[in-house]
Parts: structure tokens; C-alpha cells; sequence
């Protein structure tokens, strides 16, 4: 049996903090999920440092100074703060739940995951072929089962430890 099958047959990773708005085999798109439900993404250049994103729990702020896929990222994240309910800076283990829920969001398909990596040579490589941020799939492989996890390094490309 190879290490895939076994990760397939494993349990999916879950998050309850909140489902994610999309039925099925459906890819999440952030950019459409926002224009189709009327939230208003203001897109700024004068967020505090060190921040990529935030929401008052109706509207979104994002930094003008990310690239496409921190910004697709950092639009999940801020959805899943709103939809949370989520009107201001939330503690770590909130956003570490808020982190790990948008990784399950853009990334529902453990299987997709575990092929991008036989094809990465390092955690960028494997985001990229992801659409994902370098820390989205870092908070994906954190929400993988011991199998899944042990399919992805196993599935993984030398020089590359996942």
C-alpha cells in the first residue's frame, strides 16, 4: 500500500471554528466568495508594519504591498475572522485556529497536497504549486493526520523536509 492511499483513507482534517462557504469539490476563490456576498475589500498602502490584513467584522483591509498569493491567502484569513464573528485582534490560539481553518479552505484536498509536494524542492516550491503562501501550507501540513504527514514526506523531493 503506498504512503498516498494510506493518507487518502485517513480522516480529514477538520476545523470547527467556521465551515467553509463552499459545497463540494468546489475550489474556494476568495476574490469571487467576496464580490458574489457584497463584502467590501478596501485594498491599502497604510496598514500598521507587519500587517497583511484585517477586518472590523463587516468590512476587509488588506496591505497593498502583498504579492497575488499573500494576498489571496490574507483575504481567507480575514473571511474567516469575519465570519467568526471577529471585530478585532483576536489571541494566538484564536488566530492559530483562524490560520489552520483558511489553510483547510484553500487547501481541502489532502491528495492535491500530498502531489505538489513530489514535485517541490523546498515549503515555497510546494506553496506555489498550491496557489497558497509559503505559511498556508505550512498550517496545512499542520492539519494533516500522522498519515498524510507521513505521506508528504515520503512524497516529498530530496533536499525538501516536510
Amino acid at each position: 500500500m503506498s504512503p498516498s492511499s494510506t493518507a487518502a483513507r485517513s480522516a480529514p482534517a477538520t476545523s470547527t471554528l467556521v465551515p467553509v462557504p463552499c459545497a463540494g469539490d468546489v475550489r474556494f476563490d476568495p476574490w469571487e466568495h467576496v464580490r458574489a456576498a457584497g463584502i467590501i475589500v478596501s485594498v491599502r498602502d497604510d496598514l500598521p508594519p507587519g500587517r497583511w490584513g484585517a477586518t472590523d467584522g463587516q468590512h476587509i483591509w488588506l496591505n497593498a504591498r502583498l504579492g497575488q498569493l499573500e494576498a489571496r491567502c490574507t483575504l481567507t484569513h480575514e473571511l474567516v475572522h469575519l465570519y467568526a464573528g471577529h471585530s478585532t485582534r483576536q489571541p494566538k490560539a484564536v488566530e492559530d485556529q483562524v490560520r489552520l481553518t483558511a489553510a483547510l479552505w484553500l487547501l481541502p484536498d489532502v491528495e492535491e497536497v500530498l502531489e505538489a509536494a513530489r514535485w517541490a524542492r523546498s515549503w515555497d516550491e510546494w506553496a506555489q504549486e498550491c496557489s497558497v503562501d509559503e505559511p498556508t501550507i505550512r498550517w496545512r501540513m499542520r492539519a494533516m493526520s500522522a498519515p498524510e504527514r507521513k505521506a508528504a514526506r515520503a512524497a516529498a523531493r530530496v533536499g525538501f523536509s516536510a
